[in-house]
């Protein structure tokens, strides 16, 4: 058991080390592009669209959305990114069908060789809170939609708000019905207006084809369903969830089929890993979020494969502290494969009137690996966020950029090579110089108990800590069941309020009660021996008398026994508590290998960290001291049982044994002496109705039953008429009257 504590320890400290050297992330800066974009064919301000990016046209779309009055949209907005101009689509004669108005759908780019350069949007809420199923896909191109068919038919069901997408970085697959090259779309989850759809039915999309002008109808696709094993977790409504790699990302939303808010949002977080159809999910970190957007982390210095990163969304700040995090544009980076959790705020625009975007749900986001604006060849990734619906209920038309410079920071060096002269640029040009990345150093926490799921909550109306992951494949279940809050901050809230007054209890009256004598209580002292208690009340039980006897006479003789015992322990508060033992030769050499080793590699973490990380050589440091004095604290106590330390301080701290003048002078000191034939004295003026029984040492080995005293032997020679006899001499010859008072009947006056 101390062998397998010392293991989980020293992982744990291996853990922190990887920690520390892993909380590195690109230098952010959110910059507010919307006024610098020009054209008349902006969008209108939209929640729940629909957005992709295309390199080679330099050109964003965006389609879909709900409008402020809640209609759908069928839409579709195009930005050049490099006039920084909203232009209309230009679609050629006879390809200008367009998908049916829709919010809350899916989608992913598709660039497959020269075969497609295109779009896709999958399902989403139609007109009347309708959900679809259908496929389309824009060709950039061409500028102009196709919808997509599908062979055969049997997919998912109709749904909106569902999880997926493709991550640009995945290979194409060969499908068994459709001939390639393919790409793979996946969808789960989703909400139909009635009932949540189960993650763990993902369904995979694979679309083939060629899509031109010339041909814009042979865009084909089919599903395949892929069971995720030993989960069965349901899907959230206003979750937000992205592709990275082959692993569907899921944070946050609601698991209610009731109208959301985002006081009802949850932290859970779910990495559905397609290949080994497994699932996991780590521990919460960032506040619960409520209509978020996802991304994956395409800068191609400091970023991993999979790191995905978790932007805006609300919270409920009266259920969560986030440290202001989300009110200053807070940026949460999760490595899906580590399962850990980076909390960092970015630089803002030093140009805009808000330097970064406020909380809002519903926005859309697309990420790219390279600029989006400004020099093509700059070293940086672009994130494109848009729209949304803020606090306020305010429906938003915003473009905001958050801009990945190709570094990488950390929590002890967040300025990054190319700070510069510490100037923070504006517009799409900004180069990086001048920014500082802040990192949040905790989690978000709830203010108040008594939900048994995470609340969610959006950061003020008035939103890294590093977190390791869970085992996977399970679900989180919302708890039906209430629970109280206990904390101490509540209970010293309530001594502040006035009690409730209790209902007086009822009660009786006893109307024909005889007169008596009251009696004063004596106050009796606590009993030091047999003589305290009379004689008759001790022959009532002689079961009773001979467990009193053996208590009192170990209460008066239990110095005399610890000082006439060779083989007690001094100040050994029980005598029965297990004494620390040393470990058998094995023992001892694993003992001594396994300390020298934490020991050794505590040394070289400390040495390693002092000239790479500070921070890390502090913590780390604290760490140590801080599990030596737990191990010296635990061997003061003689914990645990099989220890060297346990046993060399167990006998340090213990007194030597009494020695035999010690014992001698005691026992001169007792009055009477324990050679008296009668160790208890007679008591004097105590009256005659006191009696001391014949005394006898008693064993202290309890483990053969009840302990007998002399009277019960002498008592179980006679029977039962000559006690009886016996007791009736006693009683007359100590002038004992016994009266029979007949018995009354009580009246009760109020029976109510």
């Amino acid at each position: 058991m101390a062998q397998g504590c010392f293991l989980r320890l020293f992982f744990l400290f291996l853990a922190l080390c990887s920690a520390v050297h892993s909380q590195s992330v690109p230098p952010l800066q959110w910059l507010n592009i919307t006024n610098l974009l020009q054209g008349s064919a902006k969008p209108i301000a939209l929640k729940d669209a629909v957005i992709g990016y295309d390199s080679d046209s330099s050109t964003v779309v965006i389609f879909g959305g709900e409008s402020s009055s809640g209609i759908p949209q069928s839409v579709t907005y195009l930005l050049d990114t490099q006039s920084l101009s909203w232009v209309t689509a230009n679609s050629p004669t006879g390809l200008t069908t367009a998908p049916p108005a829709r919010s809350g759908a899916v989608s992913g780019d598709d660039f497959a060789a020269s075969n497609r350069h295109g779009f896709i949007v999958i399902g989403g809420k139609g007109n009347n809170n309708e959900p679809l199923s259908d496929v389309w896909e824009f060709d950039y191109g061409n500028q102009f939609w196709t919808q997509v068919t599908i062979t055969p038919s049997d997919g998912p069901s109709a749904r909106w708000g569902a999880a997926g997408g493709r991550d640009i970085r995945s290979s194409s697959i060969t499908d068994p019905v459709i001939p390639g090259p393919n790409n793979s779309f996946y969808y789960t989850g989703g909400f139909d207006g009635s009932s949540l759809e189960p993650l763990s039915n993902v369904w995979r999309l694979n679309i083939s084809g060629v899509l031109s002008s010339n041909n814009p109808t042979s865009v084909s696709g089919s599903w395949q369903e892929i069971t995720i094993n030993n989960f069965n977790s349901l899907s959230t409504q206003n979750l937000s969830g992205t592709m990275v790699m082959d692993s569907v990302a899921v944070y946050g939303g609601c698991a209610t089929t009731s109208t959301t808010n985002n006081s009802c949002a949850t932290q859970n977080a779910y990495s559905l890993d397609i290949d080994t159809r497994t699932s996991t999910d780590p521990n919460n970190c960032p506040a619960p979020r409520f209509g978020a957007v996802m991304t994956p982390n395409l800068n191609s210095v400091s970023a991993t494969s999979t790191q995905v990163m978790l932007l805006l969304g609300t919270f409920n700040s009266s259920l969560w502290s986030d440290d202001s995090g989300l009110d200053n544009g807070e940026v949460d980076f999760w490595d899906v494969g580590a399962g850990t959790w980076i909390r960092v705020i970015p630089s803002g625009d030093p140009g805009s009137s808000a330097s970064h975007p406020t909380p809002r749900e519903g926005s859309a986001a697309v990420s790219s690996a390279a600029p989006i604006f400004g020099n093509t060849s700059g070293t940086y990734s672009d994130t494109l966020i848009f729209g949304g619906r803020d606090l306020s209920g305010n429906y938003l038309d915003e473009v905001w950029v958050l801009r990945a410079y190709n570094g990488a920071v950390t929590s002890s060096n967040t300025k990054w090579a190319g700070f510069g002269d510490g100037t923070l640029q504006t517009g799409v040009n900004a180069s990086g110089t001048g920014v500082d990345v802040e990192f949040i150093t905790t989690c978000a926490t709830a203010i108040s108990s008594g939900s048994s799921s995470a609340s969610s909550s959006s950061s003020s109306q008035s939103g890294s800590a590093t977190s390791s992951p869970k085992p996977s494949g399970s679900s989180k279940p919302e708890s039906s069941v209430s629970t109280y809050d206990t904390s101490t901050v509540h209970k010293a809230a309530l001594t502040q309020t006035d009690p409730v007054p209790a209902e007086p209890p009822r009660t009786f009256e006893v109307v024909n009660r005889p007169p008596r004598v009251r009696r004063m209580p004596i106050d009796r002292a606590p009993m030091s021996s047999l003589r305290d208690i009379d004689w008759l009340q001790r022959r009532r039980s002689l079961n009773t008398a001979d467990a009193l006897d053996y208590a009192l006479t170990e209460n008066q003789r239990s110095r005399e026994r610890a000082l006439l015992s060779t083989s007690a322990v001094p100040n050994t508060p029980n005598h029965l508590s297990p004494t620390p033992e040393i470990p058998d030769a094995n023992g001892i050499v694993l003992h001594i290998l396994l300390q020298s080793s934490i020991l050794g590699l505590a040394i070289i973490s400390l040495i390693k960290l002092w000239s790479s990380s500070l921070v890390g050589f502090i913590v780390f440091l604290i760490w140590t001291v801080a599990f030596y004095i737990t191990l010296v604290v635990l061997a003061w106590n003689g914990k645990p049982k099989l220890s060297i330390l346990a046993v060399i301080l167990t006998r340090l701290r213990a007194k030597p044994a009494a020695t035999a003048q010690e014992v001698n002078q005691y026992l001169a000191s007792q009055s009477p002496p324990l050679s008296a034939p009668d160790h208890y004295a007679f008591p004097q003026g105590s009256g005659p109705y006191y009696h001391e029984p014949p005394f006898q040492a008693v064993s202290t080995d309890l483990s053969h039953g009840d302990l007998l005293s002399v009277e019960t032997d002498e008592d179980d020679d006679e029977d039962e008429d000559a006690r009886q006899q016996r007791i009736e001499s006693e009683m007359a010859r100590r002038e004992i009257v016994t009266v029979t008072v007949p018995r009354r009947k009580l009246l009760i006056a109020n029976p109510s």
